[in-house]
């Protein structure tokens, strides 16, 4: 499980898949079902690595859970909403949307994910969803809002490792308030999130490209070089901090 974070933190899709194939099939489901209001949402771990690496027709491939898997069931649906929302379908995005409301009130009160109660992450997984959900739609205003509640959110998570929401919000937070102009509020989410995610690669990739906007280019030079050594064993190429913002032609 914390490879499998580490390996997206560095952009190595490959391993992070890798890791996540091991992580199911040497967990029994007995065990899953036995302590699923412990287990079950850290095995979720699959969608978000797919958000993370922008795989949006995967996610609609994933099948639905069991039953009895109540967190990876509302995860499922915000996943779905995300992708998606990011493949243009946002009317079908909001009919997820509405799936995962529902799966959330499902999700038993004691019910945890990594230390932190289930509705509480999920809470956090709504802003999220609401915040691709209108950036896809064109309200970038309201695009942003609901991704700065999710960080709010994300900022008071009991802390863990790997934490319970495994993509940081500012990667897509950052990737929008650059995308649509403010390459200011840009540069400050970016420096905020690697003051809690120190040297990771998404966001001084962000940071050398908002303060390349600014024409800060002696300072943009600086975090570049600390970008490539962050990028360095990755297996993609990059083109934002979120894959929620599409490569410029």
């Amino acid at each position: 499980h914390f490879v499998a974070y580490a390996a997206m933190m560095e952009g190595r899709k490959a391993l992070a898949l890798e890791f996540i194939e091991r992580m199911e099939s040497e967990t029994p489901e007995a065990i899953i079902k036995n302590f699923a209001a412990a287990v079950d949402g850290l095995l979720a771990t699959r969608l978000h690595i797919y958000i993370r690496f922008g795989l949006w027709e995967e996610i609609l491939e994933v099948p639905a859970y069991e039953d009895y898997r109540k967190a990876s069931i509302a995860l499922r649906h915000y996943a779905r909403t995300v992708a998606l929302a990011n493949l243009g379908r946002t009317q079908e995005a909001r009919e997820e949307l509405d799936l995962f409301a529902s799966a959330t009130q499902e999700c038993p009160e004691e019910w945890m994910i990594a230390y932190n109660p289930c509705r509480d992450v999920l809470a956090l997984a709504k802003e999220v969803a609401l915040g691709e959900v209108y950036w896809n739609e064109g309200n970038t205003a309201l695009a942003i809002h609901h991704l700065k509640e999710a960080t709010k959110q994300e900022h008071v998570l009991v802390y863990t490792e790997p934490p319970a929401w495994m993509v940081p919000v500012r990667h897509a937070l950052g990737a929008i308030l650059l995308a649509s102009g403010d390459a200011l509020a840009a540069e400050k989410t970016y420096r905020e999130d690697l003051s809690k995610h120190r040297e990771n690669a998404w966001s001084l990739l962000g940071l050398s490209q908002a303060l390349k906007k600014q024409g800060k280019h002696t300072e943009a030079e600086v975090v570049n070089v600390r970008s490539k050594k962050a990028w360095e064993r990755s297996d993609i190429t990059a083109t934002s901090s979120c894959y929620c913002v599409k490569p410029q032609p």
